[in-house]
């Protein structure tokens, strides 16, 4: 499923976004509030799904090569976070929905974790 589709699905608003990277194909959801279960877990085309919003995330996406990342919750996104996300090119969204309901409107629609 494409990045754009997910978006929607989620009701997700952007934050920081890379025009181009809209229509990427999503292989994977990873859905955690743990640095080290995404460092560990992460596959290569994977969306975040998660709650934090420290630069820390930002950094563990690039390294783990994931096609974006939505904060969930509505959760505010301090400056420093989007900022880097602008300057790395990490799409990064923010969705209302909590962590259980993301991960069962995905998989409903066919996106395995």
């Amino acid at each position: 499923m494409i990045l754009r589709k997910i978006i929607k699905l989620l009701k997700a608003r952007k934050i920081s976004s890379v025009d181009e990277m809209m229509d990427v194909e999503v292989e994977n959801i990873i859905g955690s509030d743990l640095v080290s279960d995404v460092l560990s877990y992460a596959k290569s085309k994977s969306l975040l799904l998660t709650g934090l919003v420290s630069p820390q995330v930002v950094r563990t996406a690039t390294m783990t090569d994931l096609v974006g990342i939505v904060i969930l919750r509505n959760k505010n996104i301090p400056r420093d976070t989007i900022s880097l996300a602008k300057a790395l090119n990490v799409p990064l969204f923010v969705s209302e929905f909590s962590m259980f309901k993301s991960c069962g409107v995905l998989f409903e629609n066919g996106l395995k974790g």
